[in-house]
């Protein structure tokens, strides 16, 4: 570790919450530090070194409070210079976090920061609200009117740094760095039923048609579905997954559950699996590679891999189950789901074995008090579930089996979560 010049300053800038941030550190020297140095997950990082010979070196790296390290590629940062530019990544843990830069006559400037994450809330009477993840030290706080608000029709983008929301007919991305503020005009969603987030825009269900609409204010499609229920995507948002109740009959009449997935570049066919023979299911989820599938059709839940050949496609029952929301995030180099019930007030974790086999995750099933509408994951693995009346956290979704018995998962109310009038009907996680 080389020792500061005492000449030497490095200056942080950026905004979360829309406040203006000012930081510094190195190691050795009296360099200065001032300014806040809280931090959302997506916040974009710009560290100037303003006095000194040469500039920072290529490597930049992230300590966070769990331990992780993220590297230079992970951070999305800049090449050498006088000015480092990088962005806080998902997956980096609430709480305290240190990060490293080098200059390139050998000092080491060691910056320390708060890492927060946000969790956004949609009550049915158009008020959205941001509440601090738990360990979080930021807080949004009160959005204000969103208009009628679509139900489950906010999304926080991969990524972290944007949120879309579908309300009073119209679709409008906001900047959650830059104090929530509109990004671009509002985009026409009169019969938008279902929206899902993508790295650079959502994926839109509207009647019998998917659409991409970019937070650049570039789109692609439509894609015709008939029949169409509900839409899934990928991270990348390179391809798209459409539920629909299908007429393979060519009769007029819906007599199937189908899936079409569809090639948002446009340099592959849509392609349509049958995955029963009555028109019944709901719900439907994409693993953020987009190579497996899970849809919920009442005590049913559908798994789909998606490889070279043709679709493979499994099932596993859940007795007296009414599956009314899923989720995908990636847990131990696998993708899992989170699956609510509303029938039996119930969540469990399911997930592909030898890629193409669907089964539970053990002792990951547990009981609520109240009806789940919505589920997300946070960091890997949290979940947090909305119910009519409250926002709940998991922290971790299953429990280890002692003396054959599964032990109760914990479920708690996160704290900070506003009194709703009459129902909450949205949720959005920056994981």
């Amino acid at each position: 570790m080389g020792r500061a010049n005492s000449e030497q300053t490095a200056r942080l800038t950026g905004v979360a919450i829309g406040l203006l941030l000012v930081a510094g550190a190195s190691c050795g020297g009296d360099t200065q530090i001032s300014g806040r140095l809280d931090r959302l997950i997506g916040d974009l990082v710009t560290v100037t070194l303003e006095s000194g010979a040469g500039g920072f070196d290529d490597s930049t790296l992230l300590l966070d409070s769990a331990g992780r390290s993220f590297q230079t590629s992970e951070l999305n940062a800049s090449p050498a210079g006088k000015v480092r530019t990088l962005t806080i990544p998902e997956g980096v843990a609430t709480g305290a976090a240190q990060l490293l830069l080098n200059a390139q006559g050998g000092d080491e400037y060691r910056i320390p920061l708060t890492i927060s994450r946000l969790l956004f809330l949609a009550a049915d009477d158009g008020v959205a609200t941001a509440v601090a993840a738990p360990g979080s030290s930021l807080n949004g706080g009160r959005l204000g009117q969103v208009g009628t608000p679509l139900a489950n029709g906010l999304v926080v983008l991969p990524g972290g740094s944007h949120l879309a929301v579908v309300a009073s007919n119209q679709l409008q991305f906001y900047s959650i760095s830059d104090g929530f503020a509109r990004k671009g005009s509002a985009i026409g969603a009169d019969d938008v039923t279902a929206i899902v987030g993508t790295k650079a825009g959502v994926v839109l269900a509207r009647k019998d048609k998917v659409s991409f609409e970019g937070v650049d204010g570039q789109g692609k499609g439509p894609y015709t579905v008939k029949g169409l229920v509900a839409v899934a995507a990928d991270r990348e948002g390179n391809r798209a997954l459409a539920l629909s109740a299908c007429d393979t009959n060519n009769d007029n009449t819906a007599d199937s559950d189908c899936l079409t997935l569809i090639d948002l570049s446009g340099a592959t066919p849509a392609s349509e699996t049958v995955l029963d023979a009555t028109p019944s299911a709901t719900v439907v989820a994409m693993s953020p590679d987009g190579a497996t599938a899970v849809v919920g059709d009442g005590s049913t839940l559908y798994g789909v891999s998606f490889g070279a050949g043709s679709p493979v496609v499994g099932q596993l029952g859940w007795a007296n189950a009414q599956v009314v929301a899923i989720d995908a995030t990636v847990a131990e180099g696998r993708a899992i789901y989170i699956v609510a019930d509303a029938a039996g007030r119930r969540l469990q974790l399911v997930g592909f074995s030898n890629s193409t086999k669907l089964g539970s995750v053990a002792c990951s099933e547990s009981t609520l008090t109240d009806t789940p509408r919505a589920v997300h994951f946070g960091r890997s693995p949290e979940v947090y579930v909305l119910t009519d009346k409250q926002l709940l956290s998991i922290a971790q979704p299953w429990t280890t089996r002692t003396n054959n018995q599964c032990p109760p998962i914990a479920v708690a109310p996160v704290a900070g979560t506003p009194t709703v009038a009459n129902k909450f009907v949205g949720l959005a996680v920056q994981r």
